[in-house]
């Protein structure tokens, strides 16, 4: 149960929240289909101490196991928030992860017909979205342009992509070929492109063959099926994406 007290006039909660520093960055997450963006952290559960609730939460919310902590800041905040009176108390602690975690970005390319464009990969004969890791000095989406570019050829306009949503946690987790283990945080772009003969396109050393499929048609073989099921589901529950032209 959270720490969380409710009457009908007033609120108050108890939350924990980690920071997390990697890569002279910091962590944050955006809450689903809103523009909100946070720390990753969440309530404290009755009969536990701050430092336990933060070593949970980020556990629920990124897939990343602690190593250390180290109690930052403790803030008191007084809000209000639909005619209520809300009082609250957050333990800020430092998090050492002991996993490096990775932010990749993604980027479904899709043609006139509604079909995706998929790439077989030589370093894991498995078909995936093109993408990759994000570089010193980037943007996200300066990142979605450049492995486009690099693993399927095409030249994508930066303003043109739409972000989908950022995924994180257990879903996202990696093992390399030299035994290495992370957690991405993935950022889903989507680009739409016309007139693109998948014949002339040609990707990097990474990039086995290419090609376009419906999507119910996609191969069983891939290494990016939480992603595709995210956006099929996306598009069931009705959500419209709109490209300016």
């Amino acid at each position: 149960m959270d720490l969380k007290i409710k009457t009908e006039k007033e609120e108050f909660h108890g939350r924990t929240c980690g920071i997390i520093k990697q890569d002279d960055k910091f962590l944050i997450m955006r809450v689903n289909k809103t523009s909100y963006y946070h720390i990753p952290g969440g309530h404290i559960e009755i009969g536990e101490d701050s430092e336990q609730a933060v070593i949970r939460e980020i556990k629920e919310e990124i897939g990343c196991d602690v190593q250390e902590t180290s109690l930052f800041s403790i803030q008191e905040n007084f809000w209000t928030r639909n005619a209520k009176k809300c009082h609250g108390i957050e333990f800020y602690y430092i998090i050492k992860p002991k996993q490096q975690l990775q932010m990749r970005d993604y980027e479904r390319i899709e043609n006139d017909k509604g079909e995706i464009l998929l790439q077989e990969r030589t370093d894991r004969n498995k078909w995936g979205l093109p993408g990759g890791c994000q570089e010193l000095g980037e943007d996200l989406r300066e990142t979605a342009v450049r492995e486009a570019y690099e693993e399927t050829g095409l030249k994508i306009e930066a303003n043109s992509i739409i972000l989908i949503d950022t995924l994180s946690g257990k879903s996202r987790k990696n093992s390399y070929p030299n035994g290495d283990i992370v957690y991405n945080n993935t950022s889903l772009y989507l680009a739409k492109v016309s007139n693109i003969d998948v014949n002339n396109l040609k990707g990097d050393s990474e990039t086995k063959r290419l090609k376009f499929f419906k999507p119910e048609e996609v191969p069983e073989n891939l290494m990016d099926k939480d992603l595709i099921n995210f956006y099929l589901n996306y598009l069931n529950k009705g959500e419209q994406i709109k490209f300016q032209n």
